[in-house]
C-alpha cells in the first residue's frame, strides 16, 4: 500500500490493545536514506508522542497500529538547565 503524507496525517494511531493515542501529526526522515524513523502523534488530550517506525505493527487506509510500550519524557529544569530523564525506548509521550 502507498500512502501520501496529506493521508497519513488524518490517520488515528491506536495500540495494539485499542488505546486510542491521537493521530499522525508529523513524521521524522533520516535524509541519507530517504527513511521515516519516528512519527509524531499529537493526542487526544493534548498530549504528544514520538513513534518510532519499529514500534509500527501496520498502517491501513483507517489507521495506524502500533506496540502498547509508551514512556514518559519529564522535562526539569535545574539550576538554569533543562535536563531529561530519558531511557532508549521506541514509543515515549512527551509532556509540554
Amino acid at each position: 500500500m502507498r500512502i501520501n503524507y496529506k493521508n497519513l496525517k488524518k490517520l488515528i494511531v491506536e495500540t495494539k490493545l485499542g488505546i486510542k493515542l491521537g493521530s499522525v501529526k508529523d513524521i521524522v526522515l533520516d535524509t541519507d536514506g530517504q527513511n521515516i524513523l519516528q512519527y509524531e502523534v499529537g493526542g487526544l488530550v493534548g498530549k504528544k508522542y514520538l513513534v518510532s517506525r519499529e514500534q509500527v505493527l501496520s498502517i491501513d487506509s483507517e489507521k495506524v497500529m502500533v506496540e502498547d510500550s509508551v514512556l514518559k519524557i519529564k522535562n526539569k529544569v535545574e539550576i538554569g538547565q533543562i535536563s531529561s530523564e530519558i531511557e532508549p525506548v521506541t514509543m515515549c509521550e512527551s509532556e509540554n
